[in-house]
Order: C-alpha cells, then structure tokens, then sequence
C-alpha cells in the first residue's frame, strides 16, 4: 500500500479475507506506511491517552526521571522507594544483577555448592 495517492485510495479494493483495522501514514497526500491495528489496541493522540491515563488514576508527570551522561551505553541501576528515585548509577561492564536465587544458580553452574548453615 505504499505510494499510494488518496484518489487511488478510495478506489482501493481489499482481499474479503481481511478483516480488522489498517493504520496509513500520508505525507503530502501519498501513503507512505501502512501497519496492521490489532483490534485490542488503542489508536489516540497523545494528549487522549494523558486524559485516559488520568481518568484510570495515574498521575500526570508523576514520573521519575532517569539523568543518562551523553554518550553512555550500558545500564544503570535505579534504586526507588515508594515511587521516588532515590539513587541511581552505571553499572560496569564487569557488573551484573540478579536475583539471590539467580545468583546461586549460577554459582551451581560454575561449579560451586551452596549449603544453608
């Protein structure tokens, strides 16, 4: 459905087996993209989905921000409390996280017993 114009649009015929919701991004009066909408989705502007998300409780920017040094690729540990941010940091390329379960999976992989004293 690319490079499509919208006169050629309203003419468009579609395979009777095809039933559901299609998404056409057009710019300057082609169809450019086409992406199939699964019938559980919601397709809204971003001030809609605000309202929505308001309307089911969740607080307008209450959010945390997460400060990313330009440049850095990696991850970054998050500590929070109650919703807030209460430290964060990189993590080295030597450093991982893990569950204690996960931790003494591993440590049983490498060769190593654990034992409860």
């Amino acid at each position: 459905m690319r490079n499509i114009s919208i006169t050629e649009l309203n003419t468009l015929q579609i395979e009777p087996t095809i039933t559901g919701r299609i998404l056409l991004y057009v710019d300057a009066g082609r169809v450019v993209s086409n992406i199939s909408i699964p019938s559980d989705h919601i397709v809204a502007s971003v001030d809609a989905f605000m309202e929505l998300a308001e309307r089911a409780g969740y607080k307008k920017n209450a959010y945390e921000s997460i400060a990313i040094q330009e440049g850095f690729t990696g991850d970054i540990l998050v500590h929070a409390e109650n919703g807030k941010k209460t430290h964060q940091r990189e993590l080295r390329p030597n450093e991982h996280v893990a569950t204690i379960l996960g931790l003494i999976e591993i440590a049983e992989q490498a060769g190593y017993k654990i034992t409860a004293r």
